[in-house]
C-alpha cells in the first residue's frame, strides 16, 4: 500500500510537470516498468528525460536545452561527448569490446599511466574494477587482508557506494534505513567548518577535530580502536574523501588530511583516500588530496576516468598489492579494452586542452560570481569551492546557521524550470552542488548565475 502511494504522488508530479509531451509520457510509462528506487525522483523534484547533450549543454527528448552543471556527477569532466573521446570509443568497439578480464596493451597501457600521475613517489599498482563502489570494496578488502584487522573507520558525511558493505561506509541514512545488516563503523567528525560538532573555529582551532579528537580515540583503551599498552590496534584502515561530495560539496582545510596521514603512519593504519568524484581536474589540481600534498597508500578512481564509460580502479603501494595472489578479486567487466582505450583518450584530452588549469581558472571566476550573490541574498550563508567543485549553502538566518531545505529544494527546481540543472545534497539537504564539465566558459557562468539569482526565493518566504 505504502508503495502505490509512493507511485502515486509521483504520478501526479508528472501531471503538473512544465514539460513536453513525450517527457510526461516516458515518466510515465517508466513508472510500470522501472523501479521507484532509482535515483532520479530522489535527487530532483521534476527530473528531465535525457536525449542528448553536448559539452556543457543537455536536451531533453522534447528539444529544450539546459545548461549541465551536473555533468553526470562528474562524469563528463571532458564535456559530454567529447569528440576525440567519441572516436576512441568507436574505433574500439568495433575491434574488440570486452574479454572477460583478461590482459590487452591498453590495459598495461593505462596502469602505468595511473601509477606515474597518482601522488606518491614510491612503486604503485592498479587493480581494476567497474565502478566507484567496487573499487572501495576492494580497497577495505586488501586493507583487512594485509593487516589482518578487521575496522575500516569511515566519516560523517561519507559517501563510498551503496552495495552492502560500502552501505556503513556511507553515513546517509535513508540508503541504510532498508538495510538493518549493514555493519556501521566507528564515524570520525569530518572538518566541516561551517557546522563544526565541537563548536570551534578555524584556523584558531588548530585542527581540532583530528590533530587532538581523533587521535585522542588511539590513545585511550575505552575507545575501542587501540590498546595503547600493547601497542595493538582493530583498525586496518580509515577512509576519507579528500572533499566531501554527497554531503554537499564540504571542503575541509588542507591540514586535515595531513593530520590523518601523519596519524595513520604513528599507529600503523593504512589510509584510503576516495578520489571517486573529486579526481581528474575537479578540484583545480589533478587530485583532491593534491591540495593537502598527501600521498594515500591507495586512492579509489571511478567517475570522469572513462569519460562516462562504466571503468573504475584502485591505486596501491605496490608491496600492499604484492602480498596477494592471483583470484584475490576478480571482475567481470573490470579493465575491458574498451573503457581502457576510452580512459586513456580521456586522459589524453586532459593534458592536451589542459583542461585541470581551466578548471582552476573559471572555478575562480565562477566562486567570485556566486560571493557577489551572497552579498545580495539572505538566504546564502557559505559559498566554498577549489576549482569547479563548489558548494552552496542556503540558511534561514545567518547568524544561527539554520539550514533552508524547502528553499534549497526551490530553488533547484527552479533553476530547473529556467533552464540550468544542478544537483542538491547537504548534511541537512540544504546545499547547492555546482558540478559543470571543465570545458564550460565564463559566459556560461554568468548565464547560471543570472538563472540563480533569479531562482532563489526572497529571504523569509515560506
Amino acid at each position: 500500500m505504502s508503495r502505490a502511494l509512493k507511485e502515486r504522488e509521483v504520478l501526479s508530479r508528472i501531471e503538473h510537470l512544465n514539460r513536453g509531451s513525450k517527457t510526461k509520457r516516458i515518466l510515465r510509462e517508466s513508472l510500470k516498468y522501472e523501479s521507484i528506487g532509482h535515483l532520479y525522483y530522489g535527487a530532483f523534484e521534476e527530473p528531465i528525460v535525457y536525449e542528448s547533450a553536448n559539452g556543457t549543454i543537455v536536451r531533453d527528448v522534447d528539444g529544450r536545452e539546459y545548461l549541465d552543471l551536473i555533468s553526470g556527477w562528474s562524469t563528463q569532466n571532458a564535456g559530454n561527448c567529447h569528440p576525440r573521446i567519441v572516436k576512441a570509443i568507436r574505433e574500439q568497439a568495433g575491434k574488440l569490446i570486452t574479454n572477460a578480464e583478461m590482459p590487452s596493451e591498453s590495459r598495461t597501457k593505462l596502469a602505468k599511466r595511473l601509477t606515474q600521475l597518482s601522488p606518491g613517489g614510491f612503486a604503485k599498482k592498479v587493480q581494476f574494477t567497474t565502478t566507484g563502489g567496487e573499487a572501495v570494496e576492494f580497497a577495505c578488502k586488501l586493507a583487512r587482508s594485509c593487516t589482518g584487522r578487521s575496522n575500516v573507520l569511515a566519516f560523517s558525511g561519507a559517501f563510498h557506494g551503496l552495495t552492502h558493505h560500502n552501505l556503513g561506509l556511507t553515513a546517509d541514512t535513508r540508503f541504510r534505513l532498508w538495510d538493518p545488516t549493514a555493519e556501521l563503523p566507528y564515524r570520525l567528525p569530518y572538518a566541516y567548518c561551517y557546522r563544526c560538532p565541537f563548536d570551534k573555529t578555524y584556523p584558531s582551532c588548530k585542527m581540532w577535530c583530528s590533530d587532538d579528537y581523533i587521535r585522542s580515540l588511539f590513545e585511550g583503551v575505552q575507545y575501542g580502536l587501540r590498546d595503547p599498552g600493547h601497542d595493538l590496534t582493530t583498525v586496518a584502515a580509515i577512509i576519507v574523501e579528500p572533499m566531501q561530495s554527497h554531503a554537499g560539496f564540504i571542503i575541509p582545510p588542507d591540514g586535515f588530511l595531513r593530520s590523518l596521514r601523519k596519524i595513520c603512519d604513528d599507529f600503523g593504519i593504512l589510509l584510503i583516500v576516495d578520489e571517486v568524484q573529486t579526481g581528474w581536474g575537479r578540484t583545480g589540481k589533478l587530485w583532491g588530496v593534491d591540495h593537502s600534498g598527501v600521498a594515500p597508500d591507495m586512492m579509489t578512481i571511478a567517475k570522469s576516468t572513462a569519460g562516462g564509460i562504466p571503468f573504475s580502479a584502485t591505486i596501491v603501494k605496490a608491496d600492499l598489492l604484492d602480498e596477494i595472489g592471483p583470484s584475490f578479486h576478480g571482475t567481470t567487466f573490470g579493465g575491458t579494452p574498451l573503457a581502457c582505450t576510452t580512459a586513456l583518450a580521456f586522459i589524453d584530452v586532459l593534458q592536451k586542452e589542459r583542461l585541470v588549469e581551466r578548471s582552476a581558472r573559471t572555478g575562480a571566476y565562477f566562486l567570485k560570481r556566486l560571493l557577489e550573490l551572497q552579498d545580495k541574498h539572505e538566504l546564502i550563508g557559505l559559498v566554498q569551492g577549489k576549482g569547479l567543485y563548489i558548494g552552496m549553502e542556503l540558511v534561514k538566518n545567518r547568524m544561527t546557521h539554520e539550514p533552508a531545505p524547502k528553499e534549497t529544494k526551490a530553488t533547484q527546481t527552479e533553476l530547473l524550470r529556467n533552464g540550468v540543472l544542478v544537483q542538491r545534497g547537504g548534511y541537512f539537504d540544504n546545499r547547492l552542488n555546482f558540478i559543470p564539465p571543465l570545458v564550460i566558459t565564463e559566459r556560461q557562468i554568468d548565464k547560471a548565475v543570472e538563472a540563480l539569482d533569479k531562482s532563489i526565493p526572497p529571504s523569509g518566504s515560506p
